[in-house]
């Protein structure tokens, strides 16, 4: 090995992102761009003369996924110690071998996936030459829709990017409605309420031959436009790209205009120099040519081209960049042309189903309250929520916007478990859900496109040694491993609880799990007045196991040699009832009645009080893949003395005083510590109260948003998105940084 570190991509990094990365990963390296090499010998052969020390490959968005399993793939062809995929949110996981058999299979299936779509099209391209030019549908509608035709993110250039721009600038403008349809989340496009974003699922796996990809991408975007629904169309835009005629297939099936722009022949461009390929393209060009309506040419050039390849000067409309402005009057056929017509064509919501049936207790209720109402008020989604009657006592008072289906069977944890791998798919379908969105570890596995929220901690088997538990949480991690290896998204609640599923599954699913922190609601602030704290703890937490309350106990129990009138109040409910039962005879046996209260439920309202009035909140819990507990005593400004493990100095950073939960004795020397001195505990109540500000639900809930949406998109989705949220940086919040 060399020494040197390499980055691995398909396409050149940007200068900002390379900067990024290169500050993320905290190293020099080179980059290796696969996308200069030409054709697959020449990819074999650099790969495996290739030699570094370590070798990234960066997932730069979402997009860019379908061009991992390649690169993965390639990278093991190369010598090197050690190979990382970096995802989007800069998380790095180490692959092998055996994490890239999957990848291989893919490659091999798109493959054979793009010989079964070039056959098809090789057919296809023959009844099209002979087919007239079809008379198109007279219409009212002012709506035009534009076939972005690359397959791939990246695969604009800047001065292609920005034609586009002035084009879809140019319809927004004249009062025309755009429908741009795309496999990537486009940007730069001017904004305006006209503009919507249909987005299609990219293809995955990056396959060669290279031609391959765009035969297979055709058939994706015709699907995809066909299940677009009713919508009618003034006109189609395509640009021509090598191999692709989805702008004809849907003009003629639609009755629809086409408007062709032509800037070279793209047979000049193919990437593959096979004569097979070449005379496809050629074909391709020769069909889209002949059917469309208008052809639009960018250049005299480009003009004089289309004539001598035999097209009638009257079916071209030349529109050079800096000259006149684009007009879509100049390009529509004369006998539609009519009105603009103002308002955009309203797209279509994407319609969430989200799975309750598990929210009964302590955070999940939690959750559900705060998130529901914040995901409602996004127009673009509709959501439904599916409970048990049960439940009902659950809900917030106030959930406009949400429809709610109450399932009604007789209860039982294993009833629970069969109904909801029937009910909620079957519910899914009858309301024609896009998306199913379960806050729960594990999700009924027929469910369309699936979300998971990953907040349940499954290394709680660790701490437990009853069988009956041991069997329930192996049920729980099996449940939970086959649910993300079928889902579309999973959103981990914190980066400890997306690395506690794993290591072999976590480098099997990592790319679909997604860091979104819980929030903190605006009841829990601090006092509008500074007032003396009382001189009691305060622990905040439904009674399990996990929760180490019987350590907690101990620990107040030494406590009381220096601290006599010491209090401890336990809010929560006593969902163990066995570990509960146990607690109880602990505080009996140490006579710790007088200065131990078990309080129960809690309610948000007086729980503020509480947090507000205590000397030190106090978290034991061994195992936490987050603990809402924190971020609301943090919000109150209470000063903090939490377990060292698991999620819990990941939420708390530096407001807090730390000590070993599996040791009493430190549990109480940071507690005693704390009680004798104020200015300690002032100085974490204001730190609390600055952390608790990188917290709040609108955060995680349009976070989430963002997850439930690309996970709804998939072929034939026929989604639409506003153009306010196609651009910018991720909201912000608090993350973890590179491995």
């Amino acid at each position: 090995m060399d020494g040197r570190n390499c980055v691995v991509t398909y396409d050149p990094l940007s200068a900002r992102y390379a900067g990024r990365l290169r500050k993320r990963l905290g190293c020099a390296f080179e980059q290796v761009v696969v996308s200069d090499v030409s054709g697959a010998a020449a990819a074999l052969r650099l790969f495996r003369g290739l030699a570094a020390d370590t070798l990234y490959v960066p997932v730069v968005d979402e997009t860019a996924r379908g061009h991992l399993p390649l690169l993965k793939c390639l990278c093991l062809l190369a010598r090197a110690r050690n190979r990382f995929v970096v995802n989007p949110d800069f998380l790095v996981w180490e692959f092998g071998p055996l994490d890239c058999v999957y990848d291989a299979l893919r490659l091999g299936g798109g493959v054979l996936g793009g010989c079964v779509a070039l056959v098809g099209e090789w057919v296809r391209l023959g009844v099209l030459l002979r087919a007239p030019r079809i008379a198109v549908h007279d219409t009212d509608s002012g709506c035009v829709l534009y076939l972005e035709t690359e397959p791939w993110p990246g695969a604009q250039t800047a001065a292609s990017a920005e034609h586009r721009r002035d084009v879809v600038g140019a319809l927004l403008q004249r009062g025309r409605a755009v429908d741009f349809a795309t496999a990537e989340m486009p940007q730069g496009l001017p904004r305006g309420k006209g503009l919507g974003i249909r987005l299609m699922e990219p293809l995955y796996g990056y396959v060669f031959p290279r031609a391959l990809n765009s035969y297979r991408h055709t058939a994706k975007l015709i699907a995809a436009v066909r299940r677009l629904g009713p919508a009618r169309y003034a006109f189609i835009y395509q640009r021509l790209a090598p191999g692709t005629v989805a702008g004809v297939v849907l003009s003629r099936l639609r009755r629809l205009p086409l408007v062709v722009e032509y800037r070279e022949s793209p047979g000049s461009r193919a990437a593959d120099p096979g004569p097979s390929f070449r005379r496809l393209g050629a074909r391709a060009q020769a069909v889209c040519l002949r059917h469309a309506h208008r052809i639009v040419a960018v250049s005299d050039g480009a003009r004089a081209e289309l004539i001598a390849a035999g097209v009638e000067p009257g079916r071209i409309v030349l529109y050079r960049r800096g000259g006149a402005f684009f007009d879509p009057a100049r390009i529509l056929p004369e006998r539609i042309v009519r009105t603009p017509v103002a308002e955009p064509v309203p797209p279509r919501p994407v319609r969430v189903l989200v799975n309750g049936l598990h929210a009964k207790t302590g955070g999940g209720v939690t959750y559900l309250r705060n998130v529901l109402p914040l995901l409602a008020g996004d127009p673009e989604v509709k959501v439904h929520l599916c409970v048990h009657e049960d439940q009902r006592p659950l809900l917030p008072d106030d959930l406009g916007g949400v429809t709610v289906h109450f399932l009604s069977f007789k209860s039982g944890f294993w009833r629970l478990q069969f109904r909801e791998q029937v009910e909620v798919p079957r519910l899914a379908r009858r309301i024609g859900a896009h998306v199913t969105f379960s806050p729960a570890n594990y999700a009924p596995l027929a469910a369309p496109n699936s979300v998971i929220l990953l907040r349940n901690a499954l290394s709680v088997a660790f701490v437990e040694r009853r069988p009956v538990k041991l069997a329930y949480w192996a049920a729980v991690y099996l449940a939970t491993a086959l649910s993300l290896i079928v889902c579309r998204r999973a959103i981990a609640v914190s980066d400890y609880a997306r690395r506690s599923t794993g290591g072999a599954l976590l480098r099997l699913v990592g790319g679909r799990i997604i860091v979104v922190p819980h929030g903190v609601g605006p009841i829990f602030s601090p006092p509008e007045e500074a007032s003396g704290r009382e001189k009691f703890l305060l622990s905040v937490s439904d009674i399990y196991v996990q929760k180490n309350l019987k350590n907690l106990l101990y620990a107040v129990a030494r406590l009381r040699a220096s601290h006599p009138d010491i209090t401890l109040k336990i809010a929560g409910r006593p969902i163990d009832a066995h570990y509960f039962a146990s607690l109880k005879r602990r505080v009996r046996r140490d006579g710790l009645e007088g200065c131990v209260e078990f309080l129960g439920y809690v309610p948000p309202e007086d729980l503020v009080d509480l947090y507000r009035r205590c000397a030190v909140f106090v978290f034991p819990s061994s195992i936490e893949t987050f603990g809402n507990p924190l971020v609301e005593a943090m919000a109150c400004g209470a000063p903090i003395a939490s377990s060292n493990t698991a999620a819990m100095p990941e939420v708390l950073g530096d407001a807090a005083a730390y000590f070993d939960p599996a040791d009493v004795k430190d549990m109480a020397g940071v507690l005693d510590g704390l009680l004798n001195d104020a200015g300690w505990r002032r100085d974490l109540g204001e730190k609390a109260l600055v952390r608790s500000r990188d917290f709040s639900w609108q955060r995680t809930a349009a976070r989430t948003l963002e997850v439930l949406k690309q996970a709804a998109v998939r072929q034939g989705s026929g989604l639409s998105y506003t153009a306010a949220a196609v651009s910018g940086e991720p909201p912000p919040g608090p993350g973890p940084g590179p491995r």
